[in-house]
């Protein structure tokens, strides 16, 4: 055997043991394997991610023949008579950059291809490159290591800047006539901000605005107010990459629920970066059909915290502010190391509704001929919404992390190693997860359980999920999570759900708003903070003194509004040396001009009663304290945003 051929020989051997690509590629354009395709856009983003190099005349001709739509059988049947990239032409790409013939690449070779054509690279990124494939660690990339970069990263890479490139000519041929501004050039720095024109809806005015032209007042009889233009008509301060080309991706599901008390509760992800790199984080809610809310609608965003060496998520570093192209994203610069994601909304308007007990339930059950319960097949539609939600990484099965969070929101209950074993002798398992019709099995043996009404079992589990008793998804806001990098490989992963012993959540917001808000001193040691940005305002106070104050805010006089609390007057009591969230508010319409006015009085309080929670409790059935306590290291002034966020 020569030695092309050992090489072609050992590179089969080692890629026959992977997942079939175009399973990825499908997966990660449609999110699921049974969904059909119904564009030649779907298409052609599906077959360069698996690697094919279809012309436009070749997917034309496809899609002729199947224009009504397509399965993954029928993409998998049309994409092997396609071409894709073929080991001898990786071979022979191989031999043109090792200069040397010595069988290796080396750092010298692959500068000297990386600058000699197309975008010029530096040194320093030529290395990261080079770091990233080198799987051995010699400092050099072998026949192997070289087609994993090429098959795995540059395939994939081209599927996504096809998508993300497509996504914005429609964006731009639909927006053209409404004059939506974008800065295409590139950023001179990570930090340094582009102006982003909103979309404007049909009779909206034409005029624009920056809502740092917008400034908090105080007005005499310790009122504070701010006068907000239109959000729709408000620019959005982002800098979005010209072209994700070149970077690499991370990407999950999850999602936001909400519970008595409108607490809400949501998946944490850890983010590890191997090099310091420049970092755009995108997130995007998406519904279920039958979901009564619409999910542009719904506030969202998420913190980003610093983990530190323990892997604890103690250090705030920043949080999303801006919406681009209906997703909440965030771009800067991040130093290697391991980050928590903390999604969030503000439950303005993601709510706890109660159930009306006159409503009338979907029977949920059926008894089959031989007198045996069945699930009926309107509750199998509804579990496949569930199990989308809860695969969180898109492969159709349930993991065991991803059935603990399942269970953690439906019974409060972890699924310990016994629990665990019992699922796995019980139904049918993949690969040590759990299937669909696993899924359907362990309900069913809910349903069938002696001494339990099957109905009222199988609906607390339903309500807990977000679903009405009529199997709408109203109290729940499913979200596709996207990391993306450009000088590593990110990688995400699903930690936990968040809870009231690190309540990252509340956390986030009070940190955030006293560095980057407006602070207001009503006393020597009482402090009011109000944070703006072009879709909310949000304020938290700082009590510095050594005894609780009981504060009284006054908002009636607000204006085209709607808040967390839903009271324009409440009272609350500050306890001795805290922070505290007060309210969140944002436009009720957003074609309108927005106004938010307070009115707060302050007495001492008078007695040292356990503060009352207003904003909800600590869990989804126990409670998330609202409230951030600081005696340990009281706040003298107001911290530099740079403290936090830099």
């Amino acid at each position: 055997m020569d030695e092309d051929a050992r090489l072609v020989s050992l590179y089969k051997s080692k890629t026959e043991k992977r997942n079939d690509s175009l399973e990825f590629a499908y997966v990660s354009v449609m999110q699921r394997l049974d969904k059909d395709v119904h564009s030649k856009q779907m298409l052609m983003q599906i077959l360069q991610r698996a690697g094919t190099n279809p012309s436009l005349h070749e997917v034309n001709r496809i899609w002729i023949e199947q224009e009504d739509g397509m399965t993954f059988k029928d993409v998998e049947e049309v994409s092997k008579d396609l071409k894709t990239v073929t080991r001898s032409e990786l071979l022979s790409a191989f031999k043109k950059i090792d200069s040397n013939g010595d069988g290796f690449i080396t750092e010298s070779e692959l500068y000297k291809v990386f600058t000699s054509r197309g975008e010029k690279m530096t040194f320093s990124e030529v290395k990261k490159v080079l770091a990233n494939a080198d799987q051995n660690r010699d400092g050099k990339l072998d026949y192997i290591e070289f087609c994993d970069m090429m098959l795995q990263t540059c395939n994939k890479m081209q599927g996504m800047t096809l998508e993300v490139e497509q996504t914005y000519k429609e964006k731009k041929i639909e927006s053209s006539s409404n004059h939506s501004v974008i800065n295409r050039s590139r950023p001179s720095s990570a930090v340094s901000s582009v102006k982003v024109r909103s979309r404007r809806e049909s009779g909206a005015s034409d005029r624009t605005y920056s809502v740092s032209q917008t400034n908090f007042e105080r007005l005499d009889g310790n009122i504070v107010q701010i006068k907000l233009p239109p959000a729709q008509n408000t620019k959005q301060n982002i800098n979005p990459p010209t072209t994700l080309k070149g970077w690499s991706r991370a990407s999950s599901k999850g999602c936001l629920f909400v519970g008595n008390e409108n607490v809400i509760t949501t998946h944490l992800f850890k983010l590890d970066l191997t090099f310091a790199s420049n970092v755009w984080i995108t997130m995007e809610n998406y519904l279920p059909e039958k979901s009564q809310n619409d999910a542009s609608c719904i506030d969202s965003g998420f913190f980003i915290y610093r983990r530190d060496e323990d892997g604890e998520a103690d250090e705030l570093v920043s949080f999303s502010e801006s919406i681009f192209e209906e997703k909440w994203c965030w771009r800067g610069d991040l130093r290697s190391g391991s980050y928590t994601i903390v999604p969030f909304t503000t439950g303005c308007r993601l709510r706890h509704k109660e159930t009306d007990e006159d409503e009338e339930e979907v029977k949920l059950t059926r008894t089959d001929q031989n007198g045996e319960v069945q699930l009926s097949n309107i509750f199998r539609k509804t579990l496949d919404d569930i199990f989308d939600i809860c695969d969180l990484d898109g492969d159709m099965k349930l993991s065991r992390e991803e059935f603990n969070c399942f269970q953690l929101i439906t019974s409060d209950e972890q699924v310990d190693d016994e629990a665990w074993n019992i699922v796995s002798d019980s139904v049918e398992m993949e690969e040590g997860k759990i299937t669909k019709r696993g899924f359907y099995e362990l309900h069913l043996m809910q349903a069938r359980e002696e001494g339990v009404d099957p109905q009222e079992e199988l609906m607390d589990s339903l309500i807990a999920m977000g679903f009405t008793p009529k199997l709408s998804l109203n109290q729940a806001c499913p979200f596709h999570l996207n990391v993306y990098t450009k000088d590593c490989r990110p990688s995400l992963k699903l930690t936990s759900l968040s809870s009231s012993e690190n309540d990252l959540l509340n956390k986030g917001f009070v940190q955030s708003v006293i560095a980057k808000g407006k602070q207001f001193d009503f006393t020597q040691k009482l402090r009011l903070y109000l944070y703006k940005n072009a879709n909310r305002v949000t304020a938290a106070v700082e009590n510095q003194n050594a005894r609780s104050v009981m504060l009284t805010c006054d908002c009636t006089s607000s204006e085209n509004i709607v808040t967390k609390r839903r009271e324009n007057n409440f009272s609350v009591e500050i306890p001795a040396q805290s922070s505290m969230l007060l309210d969140h508010a944002l436009p009720l319409s957003k074609r309108n001009p927005w106004t938010y006015r307070c009115q707060v009085a302050a007495v001492e309080a008078k007695s040292s009663s356990r503060p009352r929670s207003e904003m909800g409790s600590s869990s989804r059935r126990t409670s998330v304290s609202s409230r951030h306590s600081t005696a340990s290291s009281v706040r003298r002034k107001k911290p530099n945003s740079a403290d936090i966020f830099n």
